[in-house]
């Protein structure tokens, strides 16, 4: 899609984001993105050669722009494509979980309602539906090759070396996915424990019960020099997910990101509040 001087600016959601537009001007080396800078940020990270340049205040239509003083990576289109088509998370503190993907949004506003996506309604049926253990099955490997798709596709996400599993409520559907993608992709599994018993599902909590969650979870392996990836099926606040990022930390990790299979929305969602990490 051509760039236009009369363009809206983009403005970034701080539930998540897709990478709307981009351009590679091969001859400059030079490419254009419109998006959030957590999504520009991913695509510096997989390849650290290239360098971010300031945008001029009138170019009001690209949000980023970056020179690669290389060849154009093979990999590089796909993952723009990858970006524009699930959401790039906001993450409070990126000392703590370095990105963080959702496959789409859990629910969205229509008219006076909040209704399912399609990966909601996915994962609703999956938490709640009453199936035969066929159709378990085949409903949780559809949802699973979607988030394997996700891994194959991002170079950050491939280079993964171990797999946490978020301790999910009594459900367990994040220990189920985790499982499923330790199989499927090869990539070791680590388990983390909860010390509380999960009463009911995060998204059902007050901001009291969530904040009392914090330090409720540990890592009794060493993850020293390891990449980690995160695994769970919902994301609200993130708190869950930078607690067990924290503790990932606490136990030698060098980086850890986050995927989970879809973003909720609701009525008393507020923008996160910074998560300040400090090592024990």
């Amino acid at each position: 899609m051509p760039a236009s001087s009369h363009s809206a600016r983009f403005v970034s959601d701080w539930r998540g984001n897709r990478l709307a537009d981009w351009h590679m001007d091969q001859s400059r080396g030079t490419l254009s993105l419109r998006g959030s800078e957590e999504i520009c940020e991913q695509v510096v990270a997989c390849w650290p050669r290239a360098k971010r340049h300031n945008l001029l205040e009138r170019q009001s239509y690209w949000t980023h722009r970056i020179h690669m003083d290389f060849p154009e990576p093979p990999e590089l289109q796909d993952l723009l494509r990858l970006q524009s088509e699930v959401l790039t998370l906001h993450v409070a503190s990126t000392v703590v979980v370095n990105t963080a993907i959702a496959l789409d949004f859990y629910n969205k506003p229509d008219a006076d309602e909040l209704k399912y996506t399609d990966t909601g309604q996915l994962l609703h049926s999956l938490k709640y539906g009453r199936h035969t253990p066929d159709e378990t099955t085949r409903l949780g490997r559809k949802l699973c090759a979607a988030l394997c798709d996700v891994v194959d596709r991002h170079p950050l996400f491939r280079d993964a070396t171990r797999l946490l599993p978020v301790p999910g409520s009594t459900r367990r559907l994040s220990d189920r996915i985790g499982s499923t993608l330790h199989r499927d992709l090869g990539i070791p599994l680590t388990h983390v424990t909860r010390r509380s018993v999960a009463t009911r599902p995060a998204k059902d909590m007050t901001s009291r019960e969530r904040a009392e969650r914090i330090n409720d979870f540990s890592i009794d392996e060493g993850l020293a020099g390891e990449r980690v990836l995160i695994v769970d099926d919902l994301y609200r606040t993130g708190r869950t997910l930078a607690e067990v990022a924290r503790v990932a930390h606490s136990a030698g990790a060098d980086t850890v990101y986050g995927l989970v299979a879809a973003r909720t929305l609701g009525s008393r969602d507020k923008p996160p509040t910074l998560y300040r990490w400090q090592p024990r």
